[in-house]
């Protein structure tokens, strides 16, 4: 996958939904955002990245300043998981756009997203619909 997109760098949107994306693509979707692509837009939606292939990605978000919007919806995405994408995105100065719908989320998530909140004035939509936590952490992130 990466030697096909990796150079093309005309490409602004990226439409992987469904594709069976195990943690082992991780790595690569890390690399193919770090190399200076023109990716405004990564879907990633209903894949199984899970804790191990989203935090290479997550790193690579701390640096990247292309992409606006990513969707990360339904990866069995972990409360570790959505802790570390809490803290890369920070200090993330274009990402608009995340939605981490339909995954787990901890107090320790629910946390970090708060704080991540307060830091992040680009961000102007995070999706949480139908997260597996918690109830009583609506207070925590409001």
């Amino acid at each position: 996958m990466y030697t096909a997109v990796g150079k093309m760098d005309w490409l602004v949107r990226l439409d992987l939904t469904d594709c069976s994306i195990s943690p082992m693509t991780g790595p690569l979707l890390a690399k193919l955002l770090r190399d200076g692509t023109a990716l405004r837009e990564l879907q990633l939606c209903d894949n199984r990245l899970g804790r191990e292939g989203s935090l290479p990605i997550f790193e690579t978000l701390k640096h990247n300043t292309v992409l606006v919007e990513l969707d990360l919806s339904t990866n069995a995405l972990d409360d570790e998981a959505i802790t570390e994408l809490a803290v890369s995105l920070a200090g993330n100065t274009t990402l608009e756009a995340v939605d981490i719908s339909r995954n787990r989320v901890g107090k320790d998530a629910a946390k970090a997203l708060a704080a991540m909140l307060k830091k992040n004035q680009t961000l102007q939509y995070l999706g949480l619909s139908r997260m597996d936590a918690d109830l009583s952490l609506g207070p925590t992130l409001l």
